[in-house]
């Protein structure tokens, strides 16, 4: 009997003994699979392929017509009835940190009878092999009030979105609540200097539509966040209908925040980038470079809550994102499917759950 194979899973894909560099998909389709641990920091996957014969033992056989294992695909793959899919994927969303093996094996206790080939079969075809892919999925079911999260649901997705655990601070309309934050000084904080003085930079995030605004400043942090707030916050949102009495600054604890967290990660690798290395740059230059930035970034596909995929200036003024931009989540999907299908998270958001 052929002994056991461990291959390890490398951007979604593996080095097989028959077939040579395949994506893993084939291998949840192919006869000699055992088992499948996709979850795990280092993916791997184990299967029984045929020994290789060697001596006289291969000259015998060679004589005889060769056997080989039918080659199965994902098209030719039998259907699942669509009751079965169902219960499958509603245990997948119950327990999303679960494998395939203990999701079948839960199924099983409770009278459903389905192998675990049948549960990577529907991984496979709605996108959740990975535990990221089932998160995600369950964080939009519950935003659209398609389900309700129990205490286990709720502390998976607290500990998967850290903006999902501070849903609270989120405002129920564009401009409710605003967090005022500043970051800096950068000059002396970064490793090179960007300024012959450091200098601060002021954000505000409008939590309902993730939104943001920026301000660079060679002065005191509180003039500069009072500053943002007076010309840049509240004139932008007076201009689309919202108006000042609505808006409920945040300051204090903000950078703290998840939000915050999440808008600096995206934004200052970016600006700073974009700073020549060695020269001297002004405080105007420094701010046209950082409008620039946060330009693209409340055009770009924001994941996670409450965004789930919606560029923030279509969440705060309603609008459809435009496809050539990537802004629909129906062109998310087609654009990062391939980066789905080999395990890697989209540099921008999630394909809307079908």
């Amino acid at each position: 009997m052929a002994s056991m194979a461990r291959l390890s899973v490398v951007s979604g894909r593996v080095n097989c003994p028959n077939r040579g560099n395949i994506a893993v998909d084939i291998c949840l389709f192919c006869d000699h699979l055992t088992s499948v641990d996709l979850d795990c920091p280092s993916p791997v996957i184990f299967c029984r392929p045929p020994r290789q014969r060697g001596g006289q033992r291969q000259r015998r056989a060679a004589k005889a017509p060769v056997r080989r294992p039918p080659r199965s695909s994902p098209g030719k793959s039998p259907v699942i009835p669509p009751e079965l899919k169902q219960a499958i994927l509603e245990e997948s969303l119950r327990h999303p940190r679960w494998g395939a093996q203990r999701i079948a094996g839960a199924l099983r206790d409770r009278g459903v009878m389905v192998s675990v080939r049948k549960v990577l079969q529907v991984f496979t075809q709605e996108r959740l092999n990975y535990a990221w892919q089932r998160m995600e999925r369950l964080e939009w079911q519950v935003l659209c009030g398609g389900l309700t999260p129990n205490e286990e649901q709720v502390r998976a997705l607290e500990a998967h979105d850290p903006c999902f655990r501070e849903r609270q601070l989120c405002g129920s309309r564009p401009g409710e609540r605003v967090l005022i934050f500043s970051a800096g000084p950068v000059g002396a904080a970064g490793a090179r200097s960007i300024a012959r003085v450091p200098v601060h930079v002021h954000f505000a995030i409008d939590t309902f539509s993730g939104y943001a605004f920026g301000l660079v400043q060679a002065g005191g942090a509180l003039v500069g966040r009072e500053l943002l707030w007076r010309v840049e916050v509240a004139s932008f949102l007076a201009q689309h209908g919202f108006p000042l009495q609505q808006v409920h600054p945040l300051e204090g604890e903000a950078i703290r925040s998840a939000f915050a967290i999440r808008l600096l990660k995206a934004v200052l690798p970016k600006w700073l980038s974009m700073v020549p290395a060695g020269d001297e740059v002004t405080v105007a230059d420094l701010q046209r470079r950082l409008d620039a930035v946060l330009s693209a970034y409340n055009r770009s596909p924001v994941t996670g809550f409450p965004n789930m995929g919606q560029p923030p200036i279509c969440r705060l003024t309603g609008e459809v994102a435009d496809e050539p931009a990537g802004g629909s989540q129906q062109g998310q999907q087609a654009n990062g499917s391939e980066q789905a299908d080999a395990g890697q998270r989209p540099d921008g958001s999630p394909a809307a759950p079908r």
